[in-house]
């Protein structure tokens, strides 16, 4: 194939990219009732975007305790559209996603081949997950678009030996931090990658100037990244007076994924105090109960090392918990399931858009191993090895979640799209060529099925999930119930009842969904149903449920009855 046919597949690639993205925008658009409301963590990124809008240009006066990337990104896109549209910054995030095609494209290009540069455009065009977080306001898909920039942009300048390229992928890395704050881990394996690529002759290393290239190089692509992270390192001191590089919240996070009581996924342990995860109880608890247990005021670095103290601590007295937790950990981020904080890409992948006909994660890691078994090994794919490992090992070492694993995408697709090139060969030279394919492909492709079995259960009754029935009942719960939330808000109770009630067929014991549908019933006069939906739980483990029964029958009972009846009290 020639080169301009190559361009025009990639162009066939691109339209069925906006197409499938379009299509599910308008899906959103039209189905979804929680499109125009925000929820989680995206109702504290449009207040603080809203604060912005409102002239606090530096976001209060406390060090990050978030990523500051998508407030600023909404607060931008709010100025050029002249409202704060919910519905502008997810085009823009689509049309970014496309954008991250042609970046996947141009990576695997560079480091395999034409052809399967275009495999892994397709792969990463019709990636589920991709469609859904590009439908998301939270920071994720421009977190990835940026990643994948920054890593085009390195291999392009790797290639070239032009600085300017390396200064530009510091800065797309360096950006890629205000909303991943993993990613700082893999600007030294960049800058080390740079220095040691092309190493001078053995009689020659012991003299530092025949290191000069590679240094230079990545000093480059230091200098692009520290231009991007330093203005946020000054206006955590200019507005708090401490040094935080980026953000503060990385000792809760450690410790939330590393207690005794977590299984590897967000998870707020009952014993640590903190009474909410929502904005801004759950700062307000994590700085409280750190400054009650070492009896001061602390800095946010402070705090931040208390919460990662202890989780340090329970993992060096606890190394064979710490060890089967790990374990877990690594089969969740291996899991094809999408383990979700906030919204649910397993409800959406079924309700809303061509998302349950796409590949997801089950799909793409058993391909990704296929290339890596497949592939021969360069210096470049080298790197991109290096920074797999250590973007896996960064999310396991906390927890797993969908929205922090996904930025690995654009690293993997490349290796994917190699092995299912190697393995279509293998296949054509096997039948076509009555072949033998050689006892690595076949050890390599067993190895492979093997695990991919293992991982997605399909054996009759050896069920290996790694995350429970219940666990994944309570997600698509707690997304109904947003659903519900929003239909209040649209002033339809009819169908926020119906969401509730759907929302407690998978968890009926969720606390919120029980208030909730009995507030609504209350405001219209339905005592006895309203009694209904709390009665089973009078005698139950739940205090909120069993006040909540008795103060709506205290105002049950004070409601007037015969002529003087009324709605609600």
């Amino acid at each position: 194939m020639d080169e301009r046919r190559f361009r025009l597949a990639l162009v066939v690639i691109l339209m069925a990219a906006a197409t499938l993205r379009l299509s599910h925008l308008n899906d959103l658009v039209t189905t979804d009732p929680s499109f125009h409301h925000v929820h989680g963590n995206a109702a504290g990124f449009a207040v603080r975007a809203e604060a912005i809008l409102g002239g606090d240009l530096l976001q209060g006066d406390e060090a990050f305790f978030y990523g500051p990337l998508y407030p600023y990104y909404l607060a931008t896109t709010w100025t050029l559209v002249g409202e704060t549209s919910r519905f502008w910054p997810r085009l823009i995030q689509t049309v970014l996603g496309l954008l991250t095609v042609v970046l996947v494209h141009s990576i695997t290009r560079r480091l395999f081949d034409p052809l399967t540069g275009l495999v892994a455009a397709g792969v990463q065009a019709v990636y589920w997950p991709a469609l859904f977080f590009e439908g998301l306001l939270v920071a994720t898909s421009l977190a990835t678009f940026l990643l994948a920039a920054g890593v085009a942009l390195l291999l392009a300048g790797a290639e070239s030996s032009r600085r300017a390229l390396l200064i530009a992928a510091g800065v797309a890395f360096g950006l890629c931090c205000w909303g991943r704050g993993n990613v700082l881990l893999l600007l030294p394996v960049v800058a080390l990658w740079l220095a040691l690529r092309d190493p001078p002759p053995v009689e020659e290393r012991r003299r530092l100037g025949a290191w000069r290239a590679g240094l230079l190089s990545a000093g480059a692509f230091t200098l692009g990244a520290s231009l991007a992270i330093l203005p946020v390192t000054a206006r955590n001191v200019a507005v708090s007076g401490h040094p935080v590089l980026l953000v503060s919240q990385g000792g809760i996070n450690f410790y939330i994924g590393n207690n005794p009581e977590a299984f590897g996924v967000f998870h707020l342990p009952p014993s640590a105090g903190i009474r909410s995860d929502a904005t801004p109880v759950y700062e307000q608890d994590v700085r409280r109960l750190a400054e009650e247990a070492r009896g001061r005021e602390l800095s946010p670095s402070e705090v931040s090392s208390y919460w990662l103290g202890r989780g340090l601590t329970w993992l060096a007295s606890e190394p064979l918990a710490a060890s089967r937790l790990w374990w877990r950990k690594l089969r969740l981020f291996l899991d094809p399931y999408e383990v979700s904080i906030h919204r649910s890409a397993e409800h959406y992948r079924e309700h809303v858009g061509p998302g349950r006909f796409l590949p997801s994660w089950g799909v793409l890691v058993p391909l990704t191993l296929l290339g890596l078994g497949l592939t021969s090994w360069t210096r470049a794919r080298g790197l991109m090895l290096a920074l797999i490992l250590v973007t896996s090992l960064s999310v396991v070492a906390f927890f797993v979640s969908d929205r922090y694993r996904y930025p690995s995408v654009v690293l993997l697709v490349p290796f994917a799209a190699a092995g299912a090139v190697a393995l279509v060969e293998v296949v054509r030279g096997a039948w076509r060529e009555r072949r033998r394919p050689s006892t690595r492909a076949l050890v390599v492709i067993g190895g492979v099925l093997v695990v991919t079995t293992w991982l997605h259960g399909w054996v009759p009754g050896f069920d290996v999930s790694v995350l429970s029935p219940e666990i994944r009942a309570r997600s698509r719960c707690l997304e109904l119930h947003r659903h519900g939330r929003s239909f209040e808000w649209n002033g339809d109770p009819e169908r926020a009842l119906l969401a509730y009630d759907r929302a407690l067929t998978f968890a009926p014991g969720h606390v919120g969904s029980r208030l909730a549908k009995t507030s609504l019933l209350e405001r219209a006069g339905r005592w006895d149903e309203a009694v209904a939906v709390l009665a089973p739980f009078e005698n139950g483990e739940s205090a909120e449920l069993k006040r909540a029964l008795s103060e709506l029958r205290e105002r049950m009972a004070s409601v007037p009855t015969g002529d003087d009846h009324v709605d609600r009290p």
